[in-house]
């Protein structure tokens, strides 16, 4: 009995920092020259929240865009600061039909959820979460 209970927890550890789960994609604002961010999941290593997504280009030509994670706690309250601007390309799909894959991690383990922000020198941020 006592074997059995420990195997349970331990499952359920394992469980819980291995688990993904899959976020919605709520577009708050445009497209970024033609770029959206697409299948947007998170999991938690080491108890810290991870994001990632992937940088879709629906238009005829290469884009290049900035990206940034912000992350929050249960009650939404914005936690830390959001994180550093970083630079992605993304190839049109006659050139490659590849998603750029992007990731972000959380600095506080009371992260629950996560907003990302792309953005370019021409037009406003647009927010995905």
């Amino acid at each position: 009995m006592k074997n059995r209970l420990i195997v349970l927890m331990m499952s359920i550890v394992l469980l819980n920092a291995c688990g993904s789960n899959k976020a919605k994609n709520q577009v708050l604002g445009k497209n970024v020259d033609n770029v959206k961010v697409v299948g947007l999941t998170s999991m938690r290593v080491n108890n810290l929240l991870n994001a990632k997504g992937y940088l879709h280009n629906i238009g005829n030509s290469t884009a290049q865009v900035y990206y940034r994670c912000l992350f929050f706690d249960v009650n939404q309250v914005p936690l830390g600061e959001p994180s550093a601007w970083k630079f992605a390309t993304v190839y049109s799909p006659d050139y490659i039909y590849e998603d750029v894959s992007i990731k972000c991690q959380a600095t506080d383990v009371n992260a629950m959820d996560f907003k990302i922000e792309l953005s370019n020198s021409s037009s406003a941020i647009t927010v995905y979460k």
